[in-house]
């Protein structure tokens, strides 16, 4: 899985934000303001990666365990999921 390719990553200030562009109209594009570890997942989605290797990336970045950082990016790829910015 990786991130849809209209996605565009930006950091404002201290916020990141990912934004993604399906066409001109107001309804067709989407915006999700990240934490710092989701965007740090993003970064990772920006190629070709699986869950495990985000949950190993998790656990080296954060020293936390491997079933927390599991289910930390599984909770963030499925929302990416249902906003339609991972492609399969």
């Amino acid at each position: 899985m990786k991130l849809n390719g209209k996605i565009f990553i930006r950091k404002i200030g201290n916020e990141h934000f990912a934004m993604l562009i399906e066409g001109l109209g107001k309804d067709s594009n989407k915006m999700i303001r990240c934490n710092d570890t989701s965007a740090f997942l993003f970064e990772k989605l920006e190629k070709e990666t699986s869950l495990d290797e985000l949950a190993d990336a998790l656990t080296e970045k954060y020293d936390i365990d491997r079933a927390t950082a599991y289910e930390d990016a599984k909770g963030v790829v499925d929302s990416l999921r249902k906003a339609g910015f991972i492609e399969e």
